[in-house]
């Protein structure tokens, strides 16, 4: 007796008949093309970057004038206001920011001890000039101008 009359009989470790055969033989290759499936429909890998903020553009009229990096656009309003107002940072330094400040609010750029920057997350930096110079167009803020005891004044820039 060969392997195959005995698992008819069933005197082989398997019973098996026809129809189990052909329903195990439909079933393994079933299993074979959908592995070989799954290595052909891997998915695809593409690496995800975080979006871009808004760039600065510099319209064609004013390149004579003013060049690409020698400006920057802000949106600021105090807390009790509903409406923003443009600052137009003319260079993007501290001292463009100063010399803004005053023409909006009155504030003399020469009596501005320190500028500060609260972000998002709560944390409260000194600025410098290239925290300035990194602002994108039309990066908005709350502005809070504190008196101090000196008589000179704190300037903070909240994000939002």
């Amino acid at each position: 007796m060969d392997v195959n009359q005995l698992k008819i009989r069933g005197d082989g470790p398997e019973r098996t008949n026809g129809h189990e055969l052909t329903f195990y033989a439909i079933a393994s290759a079933a299993e074979e093309n959908a592995a070989a499936l799954a290595e052909v429909n891997k998915p695809i890998e593409i690496p995800v970057t975080p979006p871009v903020k808004k760039l600065k553009l510099n319209p064609p009229d004013r390149e004579l004038t003013v060049s690409y990096w020698d400006s920057v656009l802000l949106y600021v309003r105090r807390s009790d206001e509903d409406i923003f107002h443009p600052l137009h940072l003319v260079p993007p330094s501290l001292n463009g920011l100063a010399k803004a400040l005053e023409n909006k609010y009155n504030i003399s750029a020469d009596m501005i001890r320190h500028f500060y920057k609260k972000c998002k997350k709560g944390i409260t930096v000194m600025m410098d000039d290239d925290i300035v110079r990194l602002y994108c167009n039309e990066d908005t803020f709350i502005v809070d101008v504190i008196k101090t005891e000196d008589n000179k004044y704190d300037v903070t820039l909240e994000e939002l």
